[in-house]
């Protein structure tokens, strides 16, 4: 049985960056109404400064606020799509395969066998890997990972795979910059956003496919140097 859902969804990079442009705008336009009158004036007109060139990133006459509005309306109705979801697993599902992770030191190739993987069973890490990818092959010392604030760990996760679901939510928390992306280094280490990796992982492969998140979780093949930011 399938869940149905109705999302905003940015396709592009081209629309994400519209969206944060309205966003900016918005932000800075509330900072001076509230701090305004008691700023210093350079900072006051570098901000204006801002907001215009904002307002012209987006092609639209700095103040043109009519237009932003439709522009606005735009991206979250014209974007809109329905997606439909295969039922979220119960937590006691999303718990079994959770301890099924957690006693095999390695991902197993097969995602229905529950046996450690050689490395070298591993394929290669591709030029662009997919959410899929990530629930399949991804490595980690899961153990490791912890619930944050004051939520046990498999509920985190649980409440985690769930969040991961809704495109426009995932999208403007984890990547508003294309910054805080799962990134996989070699032989399929997590290198950043290994709790979003364990909650792929608990999903499992055919789940992430039916659930279309390759749409909207980005996922990149990154050099294990730098440094980590572990979300």
């Amino acid at each position: 049985m399938l869940d149905r859902y109705r999302y905003p969804a940015f396709t592009n990079e081209f629309e994400y960056g519209q969206y944060r442009g309205i966003k900016i705008i918005r932000s800075i336009g509330g900072k001076l109404a509230e701090e305004g009158p008691n700023m210093d004036p350079f900072e006051r007109e570098e901000l204006r400064t801002h907001i215009d060139l904002e307002f012209e990133a987006l092609g639209l006459k700095p103040g043109d606020y009519p237009g932003l509005r439709r522009l606005n309306e735009s991206l979250h109705q014209l974007k809109e799509f329905v997606i439909f979801l295969p039922r979220y697993p119960s937590i006691k599902e999303f718990g079994k395969n959770y301890s099924n992770i957690l006693r095999a030191s390695k991902v197993p190739v097969n995602p229905n066998a529950m046996f450690p993987a050689k490395e070298s069973e591993l394929p290669d890490v591709p030029r662009i890997p997919l959410a899929t990818d990530v629930a399949q092959y991804s490595q980690y010392d899961w153990r490791s990972i912890k619930g944050r604030g004051g939520t046990d760990d498999l509920h985190y996760l649980y409440n985690l795979g769930m969040f991961m679901l809704n495109p426009f939510k995932y999208k403007t928390t984890f990547e508003e910059d294309f910054k805080d992306i799962i990134k996989v280094g070699p032989q399929w280490s997590i290198e950043n956003g290994y709790r979003r990796a364990l909650a792929l992982r608990i999903l499992g492969p055919e789940y992430v496919e039916k659930s279309g998140m390759n749409r909207w979780v980005t996922v990149r093949r990154e050099d294990p140097t730098e440094s980590r930011n572990r979300t």
